[in-house]
């Protein structure tokens, strides 16, 4: 007499183990004989087993209180029909959506939110406030990545199964750095700039781009510049400013009397001459030495060089 073995239990069965009511899963045995049959046994709802079938893989819904579950095993396909011992898989409804991702961006940033993958489930993601940021991709997926565009907070809602999460994203502002700095200066002279708020990192820039200093409060003449900073959250930002050029004086010196002379015996009358809508600071030299008052003019009949220097309403001189 020849005594025929059972097959061999399956190894394991494949699938998953989350289900929304009445939406059918895909399971399968593994390690099993071709050669063989798969039938299973399922508890889809009501604690009531149920004869599932033959197959490999084979889809089921569960709904319904109490536990649920499937079960394969091996039939062979002659006439002895002999059976392995079964498997069993557990499974259950989805009872919660955990949705992790990023706890903080500056405005305008990028930020990404995960939840599990769950095969063949619909994920139905939004934003709340609804305005406060744009989706760039990952609708009906369970990975979503959001651009904030309001500062504040942002929340990236997840429905799915009719089960919901979120996670919240605080949106930090971008620095505005506010420069203190004169209108303008002088050609040649030089200011220290200030910002009036403070931050770690500081890049001051011409408007090419060169960097011209990485200090908190560097010297800088006539031009057009750019500060860029990053403050205490990492968060970058900028403003653009610009130091005139002031004028020098456009100054001349001359007279109509006779320059030479004997005995002193003649005064001459020099003038300086500057722009008629020129605002005007005079000081007279005599051989280098400042001589005479706060005129246009300078009467005198001393030998020697003579010469004179006006300062502008904007503190030139030349």
């Amino acid at each position: 007499v020849l005594v025929q073995a059972n097959p061999k239990k399956p190894l394991a069965i494949s699938g998953q183990t989350e289900y929304c009511p009445l939406q059918p899963l895909t399971f399968k045995a593994e390690g099993v004989s071709p050669a063989n049959d798969v039938r299973w046994q399922v508890m889809l709802a009501n604690n009531i087993a149920t004869d599932g079938g033959v197959g490999n893989p084979m889809n089921f819904s569960f709904a319904g209180p109490g536990q649920h579950w499937v079960a394969a095993y091996q039939v062979t396909t002659d006439a002895l029909g002999c059976k392995s011992d079964s498997i069993r898989l557990l499974v259950k409804e989805l009872g919660g959506v955990p949705v992790s991702g990023t706890n903080e961006v500056c405005l305008n940033g990028v930020a990404t939110y995960t939840a599990p993958l769950y095969k063949s489930f619909d994920y139905q993601w939004k934003i709340l406030p609804a305005n406060a940021g744009v989706i760039v991709k990952g609708q009906n997926t369970n990975t979503l990545e959001v651009q904030w565009i309001k500062p504040g907070g942002g929340t990236a809602e997840l429905t799915v199964c009719g089960k919901t999460g979120s996670k919240t994203t605080v949106v930090w502002p971008l620095p505005e750095p506010t420069v203190v700095r004169p209108d303008g200066l002088c050609p040649g002279a030089v200011a220290t700039i200030t910002l009036v708020e403070a931050f770690p990192d500081y890049s001051w820039q011409m408007a090419t781009g060169k960097v011209l200093s990485t200090d908190a409060n560097p010297d800088l003449g006539p031009g057009t510049y750019f500060v860029a900073v990053t403050d205490q959250n990492g968060c970058k930002g900028g403003s653009n400013f610009t130091i005139d050029t002031f004028p020098f004086p456009n100054l001349t010196i001359t007279t109509g009397d006779p320059t030479g002379f004997c005995n002193n015996d003649h005064f001459v009358t020099i003038q300086a001459l500057t722009n008629t809508d020129g605002d005007y600071q005079y000081q007279w030299f005599h051989d280098g030495k400042p001589v005479g008052t706060n005129k246009n003019t300078y009467v005198t009949n001393q030998y020697g060089y003579y010469s004179c220097q006006a300062t502008n309403q904007y503190g030139c001189s030349a």
